[in-house]
C-alpha cells in the first residue's frame, strides 16, 4: 500500500432528481482510489477481497456479486476504506440500481393489467349465471307461495307444466341436500386428517459471535442464503439463528470467539494468517 500525506479532494455522490446525470457508485470508488494513490491491489489487500471483486465493483458490475447484502457490504467497507461517507454512497447504488428497474416494472404492469381483463371478462359470465339463478329461484318462490284462487280457470297444460317445474325443483332440491351432506362427510374426514397428521417443525441453529476487534464477515446456511455480510467492531455481538451446516468467512479470524447452540467452534487461524473460510455443523 503506497503512503500519501498529502491531502486529496474527496468525491462525493451528489444526488438528485435528474438519473441521467447521477455518477454510479463504481465511479465515485475509482475517482476517490486514484485521489488516494491507492491500486486494486492495495484495496484488495485492505477489504481482503479478490481483486476481481474490486474491479466488479468499480465497473458497477454489481451482478456479479452473491447478493444484495454482500454489495452493501463491500460498498461500506470501501467507503470507510476511502474515508468517505457510506450511507451517501449506499444511496447512489439504490438511485443508479433504480433505473434499469423501471423497464422492468412497466413491463410488470401491463402484465398485471392484460390479467385485469381477462379477470373482468370471467366476473362478467359468472354475474349474468347468478343473475339467472336469482330469477329461476324468485319464480320457485312466487309459485310456492301463491294462493290458489277459485274463480281462476286454469287451462290443464298449464298446470301439467307448473306441476313438472315443482317435481324439478324438488328432484334439484334433493340432489343439493345429498351433496351437502357428502360434502359434509369430506369435510369431516379432512378436518380428522388435519388433526391426525404431525406437524414437521424445523428446529433452527443459533450461531453466535463475538468481537474483540475489528472484523469483516460472511455467513450463508444450508440453502446458500445470505445470514449477514459486513463489518462488525470489537466488542459487538452478533447472534444469527438458521439451518446448518453454516458457511463462515471471518476477515479477522482471531478476533472472533464463537459457538453454535451454545457448544463452542475453533474459529482460530492457522499462525501467520488472519482470514480463515470454514463450515459449522450442528452438533448432536
Amino acid at each position: 500500500m503506497t503512503d500519501n500525506n498529502t491531502t486529496t479532494p474527496v468525491v462525493t455522490p451528489v444526488l438528485n432528481n435528474n438519473t441521467s446525470s447521477l455518477p454510479s457508485p463504481g465511479a465515485v470508488l475509482r475517482l476517490n482510489r486514484e485521489n488516494s494513490s491507492l491500486s486494486q491491489e492495495d484495496v484488495s489487500i485492505a477489504l481482503n477481497v479478490t481483486v476481481s471483486k474490486v474491479k466488479s465493483l468499480e465497473a458497477d458490475e454489481f451482478e456479479k456479486m452473491h447478493s444484495e447484502p454482500f454489495i452493501r457490504g463491500y460498498l461500506r467497507s470501501y467507503a470507510k476504506l476511502l474515508k468517505i461517507d457510506g450511507e451517501s454512497l449506499i444511496s447512489c447504488y439504490d438511485q443508479f440500481v433504480g433505473v434499469s428497474a423501471v423497464a422492468v416494472t412497466l413491463s410488470d404492469n401491463k402484465h398485471c393489467n392484460d390479467e385485469t381483463d381477462n379477470s373482468t371478462g370471467l366476473g362478467k359470465i359468472l354475474l349474468i349465471a347468478l343473475l339467472l339463478f336469482a330469477a329461476v329461484w324468485f319464480v320457485w318462490e312466487g309459485l310456492k307461495g301463491s294462493p290458489v284462487e277459485n274463480s281462476t280457470v286454469v287451462v290443464a297444460s298449464n298446470v301439467d307444466a307448473q306441476l313438472e317445474i315443482l317435481d324439478e325443483f324438488g328432484s334439484i332440491e334433493t340432489v343439493i341436500d345429498v351433496v351437502s351432506t357428502d360434502s359434509a362427510a369430506v369435510t369431516n374426514a379432512a378436518a380428522v386428517q388435519v388433526e391426525a397428521a404431525t406437524p414437521n417443525v424445523q428446529v433452527l441453529d443459533t450461531l453466535k459471535f463475538v468481537f474483540s476487534d475489528e472484523c469483516w464477515v460472511e455467513v450463508t446456511d444450508s440453502s446458500d442464503d445470505v445470514l449477514f455480510a459486513d463489518v462488525k467492531q470489537s466488542g459487538e455481538i452478533l447472534q444469527l439463528q438458521g439451518v446448518a451446516p453454516f458457511n463462515v468467512i471471518l476477515g479477522n479470524a482471531g478476533a472472533v470467539t464463537l459457538t453454535i447452540n451454545d457448544e463452542p467452534v475453533n474459529s482460530q487461524p492457522k499462525i501467520g494468517r488472519k482470514t480463515m473460510k470454514f463450515t459449522v455443523q450442528a452438533l448432536n
